[in-house]
């Protein structure tokens, strides 16, 4: 990394660790890091030159596609790919510490205009280059590459005193192991609980609803993850047109599924039950009235999840985690522990419901007050 006070870490690049100006790649073998390693100095040296992988290959002393294999068996991407990050990360070290012209930059750099140049910026770096240099940090796309045994053969003070770690703040998208570990914890207060209050067949009870609970919230977690890439790039390319079709139009389908998934599960509960447990059974008689209850969940969790993962591509971490925290961490527990004194079972099925209930009115709230900032409506 440079030591300039706007130069903050990118993480996660390529499962590698970085130091000072590389990035260091422990993935292939030392035998097989021969002509990556060439390609890479090549590359570095040429960065401003053109480049294919036929000139790559003939000054690396392999055939091309002997070393694209080996090429991104040991970076993890193509060379096409590390080239593309490598003179973005270059460019956007010009914008940030020289006051050179965007179109000098962009031709330098293999673009051929400004315009070709602004898009592939727009892509990499999520805002346009006029707006990067106005005063958002410089992160790199890609570090020098620097593989396993380059970096072995340096003295140690170097390898250990060079090194920098993640920190939370750099990573946005840690919120997303909330929801993990609160799973974990919930269903453990859930069985206790019901244990307690009834017994095993409480437990069993519990066993379905939470079955019923994960199909449905997969699919709105598998359409929210699906939606969050097309977000973040009209996000990144400032096509706030778009942008905000495309938010209409996710709201609009996760709405109606919320309120499909509620009403099904709502009148499906009896059937739903009996794949469980046979009709008359105890079992079959509590996770049927729980679900009852429970579908009220439903109608808020498809927005709750879908909030949190648009802020998420955003590149906005806090609002993201308020909503996974609240409707896991924050809520249930809070309601586990007093709803069953009062209410009994009841209190149980309707624990989660309110969790998300009031989730939903955070999530709605961030939704708008935002709005503006993003351009999303």
């Amino acid at each position: 990394m440079t030591s300039n006070p706007r130069t903050a870490a990118n993480p996660g690049q390529m499962g590698a660790q970085t130091t000072t100006g590389r990035c260091i790649v422990q993935r292939a073998s030392t035998r097989n890091l021969q002509g990556p390693q060439a390609a890479v100095a090549y590359i570095e040296a040429h960065l401003s030159e053109p480049l294919t992988l036929d000139v790559i290959a003939q000054a690396s002393h392999y055939s091309k596609y002997h070393l694209h294999r080996r090429f991104v068996e040991s970076l993890g991407i193509t060379a096409s790919a590390y080239i593309w990050r490598r003179r973005l990360t270059e460019a956007a070290r010009q914008l940030a510490l020289t006051d050179r012209r965007i179109v000098d930059i962009a031709i330098e750099f293999g673009f051929g205009s400004q315009q070709a140049f602004t898009r592939a910026f727009k892509i990499g770096y999520k805002q346009p280059p006029c707006r990067f240099r106005r005063g958002s940090a410089l992160y790199p796309l890609q570090l020098p590459a620097l593989l396993a045994d380059e970096f072995a053969s340096q003295p140690p003070a170097d390898r250990t005193t060079r090194l920098r770690f993640a920190s939370p703040d750099d990573v946005p998208s840690w919120m997303e192991l909330v929801g993990q570990t609160a799973a974990a914890v919930t269903t453990l207060m859930f069985n206790t609980v019901m244990v307690q209050l009834i017994g095993e067949n409480g437990v069993a009870a519990v066993t379905v609803i939470i079955y019923a609970q994960f199909m449905v919230s997969t699919i709105f977690i598998g359409f929210s993850m699906g939606c969050a890439p097309v977000i973040a790039f009209n996000f990144g390319a400032c096509n706030r047109t778009t942008l905000r079709r495309v938010f209409r139009s996710c709201l609009l389908c996760v709405g109606a599924a919320s309120v499909a998934a509620s009403l099904l599960s709502l009148a499906g509960a009896p059937a739903v039950a009996c794949l469980f447990a046979p009709e008359g059974h105890e079992v079959n008689q509590l996770a049927s009235d729980g679900l009852r209850l429970f579908s009220a969940s439903f109608l808020f969790a498809g927005t709750n999840l879908f909030a949190s993962a648009a802020f998420t591509a955003l590149s906005n971490g806090a609002p993201s985690a308020l909503i996974s925290f609240l409707r896991t961490f924050g809520l249930v527990p809070a309601a586990l522990l007093v709803l069953p004194g009062m209410l009994g079972v009841t209190g149980v099925w309707v624990a989660v419901p309110i969790a998300e209930a009031i989730t939903f009115v955070v999530s709605a709230g961030l939704l708008w007050g935002m709005r503006k900032r993003y351009g999303y409506s």
